[in-house]
């Protein structure tokens, strides 16, 4: 995604009583700062902050990564003493809460700031309005809802993760231009600026299956110091191909989920040659592997939640996910999103499988953006919960 927001992130908000067009202004280079950290802060969301006294923006800052400084607190620090009465613009709420680092609230007010634009309210009940609460009761003038849908977009994986307690999904699909679903077709190079690098680098995990590293994908993203998503490979059994490049953890973890059912058969079966287990020679890798009594997605997700991950992409180029994580329930488990890649191949009456199975039927999408990227077509949208009438 070449700015990584939705449509809707991209459209300008209503302004906010008490708002100016320059506050908005602002507040987009608020955005545009948060965004330099893409990848990178999960559990926390993606955060920038811009300082203006008299006209002139004297500190910047974003969150780098999780336990890092806030945003607020490498403005300020840029800022020094012209912070004094001057007006902060932070994409998110304040925090106002001491976890891994103080609380950015009270730092906004030691510093005698005379007045803060907030994006968006934080949905985390640790902050949830008690941010900008506290800016108001040291005497600073608080504006909220500036570039509030733009905001929001920013931070869409960490909304959904709190309000959900599920990562928030992403799934990415290659169909031809006669509609025909690809799976031998699809596609998982990642070059430099292509779609899927991108997806790669904005994405904490990606989960493909067992029959996907099969054409022995890296699954790493080559955008400029990303940092590379979990790898999660679903398998229906331990017969891996060890010399996958997924399975080499020097770049980026790898997970290997499975049942019960297919850890006793590996065992079983090289204890009989007097060989060493593949989960073994998986863990010698570096590899987690992790086995569940029913492998699905909900439960996959829960694994993921658990680890701290905030958003995955569900890849389903190369093989039918459902036949391993069930029809694609379209609820708090996801997807939230759908990524569609139109190949520019045409397949008359062959399909390499069918389409895909979801719990409900009719389903709309909407905020719905096109592009062209690397000669194929991005055609993205938004789950809605809404039935289609």
């Amino acid at each position: 995604m070449d700015s990584g927001l939705s449509e809707a992130g991209r459209e300008s908000s209503p302004l906010p009583e008490g708002a100016t067009p320059q506050d908005a202004e602002y507040m987009r280079m608020a955005v545009e700062l948060a965004r330099k950290a893409v990848g990178h802060t999960s559990p926390n969301p993606m955060v920038g902050c811009v300082i203006v006294k008299d006209g002139q923006i004297v500190g910047r800052g974003f969150h780098p990564k999780a336990g890092e400084p806030h945003a607020e607190v490498f403005a300020l620090r840029e800022a020094g003493k012209a912070a004094q009465g001057a007006t902060a613009y932070v994409s998110l709420e304040p925090c106002n809460h001491t976890g891994r680092t103080p609380p950015c609230s009270q730092a906004l007010v030691r510093a005698r700031v005379g007045r803060v634009v907030v994006g968006t309210v934080d949905p985390n009940p640790l902050v949830g309005g008690k941010g900008v609460q506290t800016l108001q009761k040291a005497g600073i003038k608080v504006v909220v809802g500036v570039e509030e849908a733009l905001c929001q977009a920013t931070a869409e994986a960490f909304f959904h993760r709190i309000v959900t307690k599920k990562p928030f999904v992403s799934l990415r699909y290659t169909i031809s231009m006669d509609g025909a679903v690809l799976r031998s077709q699809g596609t998982t190079s990642a070059e430099a600026g292509s779609n899927y690098s991108i997806l790669l680098q904005e994405n904490d995990a990606v989960i493909v299956t067992d029959k996907c590293i099969l054409g022995n994908p890296k699954l790493l993203s080559s955008e400029a110091g990303a940092k590379q998503p979990l790898r999660v490979v679903v398998a229906k059994s331990l017969a891996l191909p060890l010399d996958s490049h997924v399975f080499d953890t020097s770049s980026a973890p790898t997970l290997v989920i499975t049942d019960a059912n297919a850890i006793s058969t590996d065992l079983q079966s090289n204890s009989r040659q007097s060989a060493e287990s593949m989960e073994s020679l998986l863990r010698s890798r570096g590899v987690d592997v992790v086995a569940m009594n029913e492998v699905n997605l909900d439960a996959v997700l829960d694994l993921l939640y658990q680890k701290g991950l905030n958003s995955v992409l569900l890849d389903s180029t190369l093989c039918n996910i459902e036949n391993y994580l069930g029809p694609l329930a379209l609820s708090e488990q996801g997807p939230q999103k759908v990524v569609a890649v139109i190949s520019p191949v045409l397949v008359g009456n062959r399909t390499d499988g069918p389409g895909f199975q979801f719990e409900d039927d009719n389903l709309k999408l909407e905020r719905v953006t096109t592009k062209t990227c690397g000669g194929v077509v991005i055609v993205e949208g938004y789950v809605s919960k809404r039935p289609v009438t």
